[in-house]
């Protein structure tokens, strides 16, 4: 099924086809090395000792497989079962890959042996966890069946050992698989009927409350030096990291909102809906679709006071497009007009980026009117980044160029994915991996 040596006809077509010149940007090597893999190639990551590739399959709608592909035999050495791609999370740690996947009606939560695929250790009727590396400590969040509420859990990565356990409400806020973040390797912060800050050692909890926001929103979070950030239904708070509020800023409704830092401010982006959950189609498959409920908005505040500098609605026009999501924080680059550079694009200190469903991406000013596009087929986004070079790729085209946009080289069209690991290059096309080294 999978083909490990590429026969002399198909080898002499791959170089034949990698034999282009475009306006003096060279190929990446002389010889080429392929894989075959059973199923269309998703997405690959490195693992920290640059010793497998994590690879991600689609199979078909939601439904998806990941595997390890070894750098040192060049072979696929095992793949999973299939996944749900809608809430499946697969995490490499030093041990093996953390997965998430579901296990009948619930969802488990396993330490795969990276070498030989198999679980180590497994712990069914997670709703979503938390990775500390440092610290080798996963804090998970497990459904408790015998009273409402939610059971917090934390387990030794290297062999599932619990460390401790805990019972917090849970009733108004937040899907099982989010509202849990790190405040530092041995402090976590989960939201849930309150605020919880978690001694990750010893499970000690500190509270505090806030306003409940409607059911399905969530609470944007932020976690910056010692300070906490939370938007709740009516106000923008900041706390210590003791949970001690040191001040409050009001803002209007808010829906599926987010948090993020630019320089000595904080802009909190409201996209204003919730995800809803369609009754199962003929095939039993439930949709899970979004519903818009308040008018997306994005506001500006002193990060060191609170006070609010602008608020802004986002009046947008459907002929533009479905809204997908905003942009802050974000980097990308396109094409110059008469050369074969990139220009690296970042978000406008005083706005923000635009994407909706066609991949289109708007540029918004900080009063939300539209400065300016790029079509989807224009953009290309960061892949990997090194001191010397930068993998970036768009629409089934990529290129390694230089941190400056400078382009060195251009991979074979239909690239979907890049990775470098030492002098090589690594890159997927449908359901193949291809490697060459860089000159």
């Amino acid at each position: 099924m999978i083909k490990t040596v590429l026969s002399h006809c198909r080898l002499y077509v791959l170089c034949a086809m990698m034999l282009f010149v475009i306006r003096g940007v060279a190929q990446v090597g002389t010889t080429v090395e392929r894989f075959d893999m059973p199923y269309h190639v998703n997405s690959m990551s490195l693992s920290s000792d640059s010793s497998y590739i994590c690879m991600t399959f689609m199979q078909s709608g939601r439904t998806a497989r990941y595997g390890i592909f070894d750098l040192k035999s060049r072979q696929l050495t095992w793949m999973s079962e299939t996944m749900d791609t809608e809430r499946g999370r697969v995490v490499p740690t030093r041990y093996g890959l953390l997965v998430m996947h579901d296990w009948g009606l619930l969802w488990n939560i396993s330490l795969i042996d990276a070498q030989r695929g198999t679980a180590t250790w497994t712990e069914p009727g997670v709703g979503g966890f938390r990775y500390a590396e440092r610290t080798d400590m996963a804090l998970a969040v497990k459904k408790n069946v015998r009273e409402p509420g939610l059971i917090l859990k934390a387990f030794n990565v290297s062999n599932g050992d619990t460390l401790w356990r805990y019972r917090i409400n849970h009733e108004f806020v937040q899907g099982m698989n989010g509202g849990m973040y790190s405040v530092s390797d041995t402090v976590a912060l989960v939201i849930a009927d309150q605020l919880c800050l978690v001694s990750r050692g010893q499970g000690n909890i500190d509270y505090c409350s806030y306003d409940t926001p409607q059911q399905g929103a969530d609470l944007p979070t932020m976690i910056t030096g010692n300070k906490i950030y939370v938007s709740d239904r009516k106000h923008l708070k900041c706390y210590d990291k003791w949970l001690e509020e040191i001040w409050s800023a009001s803002h209007p409704a808010a829906a599926h909102a987010r948090l993020q830092r630019i320089g000595k401010r904080l802009c909190l982006i409201n996209e204003g809906y919730v995800k809803k959950v369609l009754p199962p189609d003929n095939t039993g498959v439930s949709a899970i679709v979004n519903q818009q409920v308040c008018k997306p908005f994005i506001a500006f505040y002193d990060r060191e006071t609170g006070k609010r500098q602008s608020l802004a609605y986002l009046d947008w026009k459907p002929s533009d497009g479905t809204l997908e999501r905003i942009l802050v924080n974000a980097v990308f680059y396109v094409k110059q007009e008469g050369s074969d550079g990139f220009r690296k694009v970042v978000t406008p200190s005083d706005g923000c980026f635009v994407k909706v469903s066609d991949g289109t991406i708007y540029v918004l000013d900080e009063k939300m009117k539209v400065k300016g596009k790029y079509d989807n087929d224009k953009v290309y986004h960061r892949q990997f980044i090194t001191s010397q070079c930068i993998g970036i790729s768009s629409v089934n085209d990529a290129y390694i160029a230089t941190p400056e946009g400078k382009p060195l080289y251009h991979l074979p069209q239909g690239t979907t994915a890049i990775c470098r690991v030492g002098n090589e290059v690594f890159y997927t096309i449908g359901d193949a991996i291809y490697w060459e080294s860089l000159p």
